[in-house]
């Protein structure tokens, strides 16, 4: 593997990306991220809009779990043709250790095992709150543990003394604690092995945050984990009984490092990156920046778009792809600054949802991307679009063009668009498929010789930072 290219420029001037044993991605593409079952559901639904070899994302601790519901089991031999023509990304996501999402942590801890979340809350609700942290696996417990005020009042339970002052805020502190220190081993090791069943695998661990306040031992933690994942890869790609997984080098920022009081941490990922790169083997580069929208809104775009442009030349230096996950259209903008691939979750999300709390009529229905405007609409919007253009959206390869059932006249949201779970199953979240769609166009744009096709695509949209 250490003398394998992951990115090659061929003939037509596009760079081809190579995903564990797959050669031949032409870059820029889209990435589609399915967080739980229901994303799978669509995305087997829309799977003959998937280009040939499209890498797809999943969350490496519970994808055994998702794949295995039984509402697959009439749909197994497609799961199955799914996951031997496209390579997988193994990404986690980085949020559940970063911010106060507790209900998400607990299941996804759980890989989403009913029967052990519901041990647990038993527990809590027991008053054994030692007990009921005991049942976690170790890497997960201090993050739920800096999250216990706002997981039992998410339960309506009593919150004890010890917990009453908690900040959520310091979620990612829980990093260095003891335990994440030693018990990622065994869950990454989980994850090595799940990767090892599929065809083609690359794995990307989580990460703590790099923020504009973090010191150097972020980044040498950091760096650690993404060694250690690259190893456990690394003998998986010798294994015979396994099947080709590689590891990327992963870096999570915040958005706060691009303002100018950012404590040089901008340059310090960059060195860590170069040295890392130079000095083992990766399959290529994931860079994850949470609150990405943020840095248009205060002004720091170029700050970001200089860092994209210094990374993604290092990677080039050793014939890496950069990939970045959960950046929407502002991934695909950075596709002009040298990245190879943009992703979000099937629900358009760049995050998973916080949970508890009333869902309105029209939530329900949840989002879906619009063709050459670059935004996503909710129910009440997509009505506008479908009552101008005769009930339809535009033409995209491979999904509808138009809702299971749709009344214009009708004066709710169920009567209008029909089930909400069918809707988004079979026409929301298979229209994510969409940006296949526009990242074909951004390479028939390179082909031609078009300067920066991305800002040319989103400058004419109604993107509300990038058009």
């Amino acid at each position: 593997m250490q003398q394998l290219k992951f990115v090659e420029k061929n003939s037509q001037g596009l760079d081809e990306v190579r995903v564990s044993d797959i050669e031949g991605i032409e870059a820029p593409y889209y990435t589609p991220e399915v967080s739980g079952p229901e994303g799978l559901q669509a995305l087997l639904s829309a799977k003959n809009a998937l280009e040939k070899q499209n890498p797809i994302m999943v969350p490496g601790h519970r994808w055994q779990d998702i794949r295995s519901k039984p509402r697959f089991k009439q749909v197994r031999d497609e799961i199955r043709s799914l996951v031997t023509e496209h390579p997988f990304y193994y990404y986690e996501p980085v949020e559940l250790f970063r911010y106060s999402r507790p209900q998400n942590l607990v299941t996804y801890a759980f890989q989403g095992d009913q029967g052990r979340s519901r041990d647990f809350y038993d527990l809590l609700r027991d008053k054994e709150y030692e007990k009921a942290i005991g049942k976690l696996p170790s890497f997960f417990q201090p993050f739920v543990e800096k999250q216990m005020k706002g997981l039992l009042k998410s339960k309506d339970l009593a919150v004890p003394m010890k917990f009453q002052s908690q900040s959520s805020g310091k979620v990612h502190e829980a990093w260095r604690d003891s335990r994440a220190d030693s018990g990622f081993t065994n869950y990454f090791e989980r994850l090595a092995d799940d990767a090892g069943n599929a065809p083609n695998a690359a794995l990307i661990p989580p990460a703590p945050p790099v923020m504009k306040s973090t010191g150097k031992d972020v980044i040498s933690r950091t760096l650690g984990f993404n060694s250690y994942m690259r190893k456990l890869a690394r003998s998986k790609w010798d294994d015979p009984s396994c099947g080709n997984v590689t590891a990327y080098l992963h870096f999570y920022v915040d958005q706060g490092i691009f303002e100018s009081n950012n404590n040089n941490n901008d340059v310090r990922v960059k060195k860590a990156v170069r040295s890392e790169i130079e000095n083992s083997t990766y399959a290529g580069l994931a860079i994850t920046i949470s609150n990405i929208e943020n840095i248009w809104s205060k002004g720091n775009e170029k700050a970001l778009e200089r860092f994209i442009t210094d990374i993604t030349s290092l990677a080039r230096e050793k014939h890496l792809p950069v990939i970045m996950p959960r950046s929407g259209y502002f991934g695909m903008h950075l596709t002009d600054h040298g990245v190879h691939s943009f992703s979000n979750l099937m629900n358009g999300n760049l995050t998973y949802n916080r949970r508890g709390g009333g869902i309105d009529e029209r939530a329900k229905y949840g989002t879906l991307p619009v063709y050459g405007a670059a935004r996503d609409v909710n129910a009440e919007q997509l009505d506008r679009v479908l009552s101008r253009n005769q009930g339809q959206v535009h033409d995209v390869a491979g999904v509808p063009n138009s809702p299971p059932t749709y009344n214009s006249s009708a004066s709710t949201y169920k009567a209008k668009f029909g089930n909400a779970n069918q809707f988004r199953i079979e026409f929301g979240k298979p229209r994510r498929m969409v940006h296949i769609k526009e990242a074909k166009e951004l390479r028939e744009g390179i082909q031609r010789g078009t300067a920066q096709p991305a800002q040319r695509y989103l400058e004419r949209s109604q993107h509300p930072d990038l058009s």
